[in-house]
């Protein structure tokens, strides 16, 4: 009985460990910075079949005055994010967009150079261990 009851609970603890999420730290290196205010950074989980409105992880700055770039740091579990970047000019706390609905404000996305995107896909980064992404504004 003693052992059923052992090897009951090593497989619940083996499953557990398993189950568990690695937390991993991305460093967002946002450049291009031209103006200055506030840069928000966010990370959305982008698992295929998911589609959130809710950032998995956030973060803020405010870089000095003539900065260039600025680094913020998101914790996240592995798997695979969009990180998306704005500057908010006028420190309203949203995105501007003019009558054509295209942003008036500094943005970028991770693996975004510019343009009209086809292939959300692109944008993606898979988070499997500490890394540095690098975007810079439009």
């Amino acid at each position: 009985m003693f052992i059923k009851k052992l090897a009951c609970c090593l497989t619940a603890l083996v499953l557990a460990c398993c189950a568990y999420a690695e937390s991993r730290k991305v460093t967002v290196k946002v450049t291009d910075i031209k103006k200055t205010g506030p840069i928000y950074v966010a990370a959305y989980l982008a698992a295929e079949g998911t589609q959130t409105t809710e950032a998995a992880a956030t973060a803020t700055a405010t870089p000095e005055k003539k900065a260039k770039e600025c680094s913020l740091e998101l914790t996240v579990e592995d798997g695979p994010y969009i990180i998306m970047v704005l500057q908010d000019l006028n420190e309203n706390g949203q995105m501007d967009l003019n009558v054509l609905k295209m942003p008036k404000e500094p943005y970028g996305f991770s693996g975004y150079t510019g343009g009209i995107p086809s292939d959300m896909s692109k944008f993606i980064v898979n988070v499997a261990s500490d890394m540095t992404v690098e975007i810079g504004l439009h």
